[in-house]
């Protein structure tokens, strides 16, 4: 959770940047692992609409409609990939706190608990792997039982 907040704070930081936006990767890789559909529909779009651009800046100039009305786009996009980092962003902090606050919890919890109490969860846990073995075991018993009786049953004395 922590990894993905600090990834998304360092993306919005360079998404506010003046310019283009360098890191589409990062971007769609955030996207994909944070299961972020929409984040990742941007990303692709952004990405698009980049390379649309780059073929026609071959063709045409700045100021000529075509490219002043995907350079709109591209400004739309980039806005409301802002938008989404900057909310996904604050739900991963909101998410990261809470997360942290029930493992405090959990933690105090765990330390009240004494001494006795851990030892008799440990030895529990001992009958069982020790209980678990155990009836592995008797099946093997009734197996090799049941192998024995039927290749003596197959055997004829000459």
């Amino acid at each position: 959770m922590e990894t993905y907040r600090r990834q998304s704070e360092i993306l919005l930081a360079d998404l506010k940047k003046q310019g283009a936006f360098s890191d589409q990767k990062a971007l769609l890789s955030l996207g994909v692992g944070i299961g972020n559909d929409y984040l990742k529909e941007l990303s692709k779009k952004h990405a698009d609409l980049a390379a649309q651009r780059a073929s026609l800046a071959t063709l045409m100039k700045d100021d000529h409609p075509k490219m002043q009305a995907l350079d709109r786009e591209i400004d739309s996009v980039k806005k409301n990939t802002i938008q989404e980092v900057a909310a996904m962003t604050s739900s991963l902090r909101v998410k990261e706190a809470s997360y942290q606050s029930s493992l405090r919890k959990l933690e105090e919890s765990t330390h009240k608990l004494p001494a006795m109490e851990k030892e008799l969860f440990a030895l529990e846990r001992v009958a069982k792997v020790g209980q678990g073995i155990n009836l592995f075991l008797l099946q093997k018993r009734a197996e090799l039982s049941i192998n024995k009786a039927s290749v003596l049953a197959n055997v004829q004395v000459i």
